[in-house]
């Protein structure tokens, strides 16, 4: 038989609340415990319909796309048919006026977007930027090309389609009008003036083009920076000097236009596999929901004057190019 200490009389543990022989005022002390507990559910209850209520209103209404990063959407341009990058030489051609398309991103986005205009993305992220870059637009093989070099991963995620609504372009194999060369299968053994190598359409086009016709080219074979200077350096060989050059499609109206040659100076002979051209890329540190946010912004775009203004058929197409 368990003894029980004489303590542990009636008496005693009268006003302890959980003994047996607790008398009235235990009892009222209970009702006091499911009170206190009453109250807990319901302030739980209330704090659920808080959070609940917070996100049918998140679902309804999406964020910015500056949710969860300081400050606004910087956008830089490197589009060498911009406004600020190309000359105005040709009536209705190279004048693309992305300050007008930041200003639809800033209605859509509803943050405010900081636009900046370099040919070269380290210098851009370096002088401009301090270093930030939320969406950049450009040349698809130079952008993608520089942002290794500044060690600044892009994810592509749209393509601007042009006047004709394509959104590639290609090299074109050019030589002079009174150069012996027909073809493109006549060029085995001649100098080839290439272009940079982040420039897919005078680079790793043209020698893919080649080598898939089995033509061999000259040791001699050098890169030009540009079209232009490839252009002025092609009409200093005289017309039976076994070289060519290669220049991007978009660029022969302004070869023309802006005096860097006669028209009937030169001829084309050839062209490359069609590449990627006008590419729209944003910053792989954007989460997934931001970046959708800008490529919807992009994509949507219906306004004829918006369109026009970016020279452009049908606006922004989804990446790749089909």
């Amino acid at each position: 038989m368990i003894s029980i200490p004489d303590e542990w009389n009636e008496s005693g543990l009268s006003n302890h609340p959980f003994s047996p022989f607790a008398k009235r005022t235990t009892k009222m002390s209970s009702t006091s415990y499911q009170s206190d507990a009453t109250r807990a559910v319901r302030v739980v209850l209330a704090a659920l319909t808080i959070i609940l209520s917070t996100s049918i209103f998140s679902l309804a209404a999406p964020p910015s796309v500056e949710a969860n990063r300081s400050g606004s959407l910087t956008m830089i341009v490197m589009d060498p048919l911009s406004a600020p990058l190309a000359c105005d030489c040709v009536k209705g051609y190279a004048n693309r006026q992305y300050q007008r398309l930041s200003e639809h991103l800033e209605k859509e986005l509803r943050t405010e977007v900081r636009i900046f205009w370099s040919e070269s993305l380290t210098e851009a992220l370096k002088e401009k930027t301090s270093g930030k870059c939320d969406l950049v637009i450009g040349k698809q093989s130079v952008v993608a090309h520089q942002s290794k070099l500044a060690k600044h991963s892009l994810v592509p995620i749209a393509s601007l389609s042009d006047l004709d609504g394509r959104t590639t372009q290609k090299g074109l194999f050019v030589v002079k009008s009174n150069s012996p060369f027909a073809t493109v299968v006549d060029l085995e053994g001649a100098e080839i003036l290439f272009g940079p190598e982040d420039c897919d359409e005078k680079w790793k086009a043209p020698r893919e083009h080649l080598k898939e016709l089995e033509i061999p080219y000259s040791d001699k074979s050098t890169v030009e920076t540009s079209c232009s200077s490839a252009a002025k350096k092609l009409m200093e060989f005289s017309d039976d000097a076994r070289v060519a050059a290669i220049v991007s499609s978009y660029a022969t109206p302004l070869l023309e236009g802006c005096g860097t040659i006669r028209k009937g100076d030169l001829r084309i002979i050839g062209e490359t596999e069609a590449v990627p051209f006008i590419t729209a890329f944003a910053d792989e540190q954007l989460s997934d929901q931001q970046r959708k946010s800008i490529q919807n912004a992009l994509l949507t775009i219906k306004d004829p004057e918006l369109l026009k203004v970016l020279e452009s058929a049908k606006g922004f197409t989804a990446y790749p190019p089909e």
